[in-house]
């Protein structure tokens, strides 16, 4: 079956996360995932011509553009899947000037500033180093 991007990130999204209850979209707006913890942002994921954008609402968002269609529905997914398992950390600085997300097995130097809001899929982030 020939399918559109969005047709396919629908299905694969509700096949793999269909106990995360996500709320599917109509046209370009494949899926909406309500954030339990309040930590973080709810979830949007979009199609944006032939990539994705993931949406952490008020928080930030990242772009899944390599590739075709196969390699886009993967990888968007595998962050999903990351971000779902609290392998994401993801941040916006005070007055939501800018945001990003890092993932906590590959922290180094990356750190939210100083008096962003930090968190992950179940909670709010405490930095392991700090405690």
């Amino acid at each position: 079956m020939d399918f559109s991007l969005s047709q396919q990130l629908r299905e694969e999204i509700m096949h793999r996360f269909g106990d995360r209850h996500p709320e599917a979209g109509e046209g370009d707006r494949v899926a909406t995932f309500r954030c339990p913890s309040g930590a973080i942002g709810d979830v949007v994921v979009d199609v944006d011509g032939s990539g994705v954008i993931v949406e952490i609402v008020e928080m930030t968002h990242g772009h899944f553009d390599d590739g075709g269609p196969d390699e886009v529905v993967e990888t968007c997914t595998e962050f999903l899947n990351d971000l779902f398992h609290d392998e994401v950390v993801v941040w916006s600085a005070a007055g939501g000037r800018s945001g990003g997300w890092f993932y906590r097995s590959h922290r180094s130097d990356d750190v939210p500033p100083e008096g962003a809001r930090a968190g992950i899929w179940s909670g709010p982030w405490i930095d392991e180093m700090d405690e």
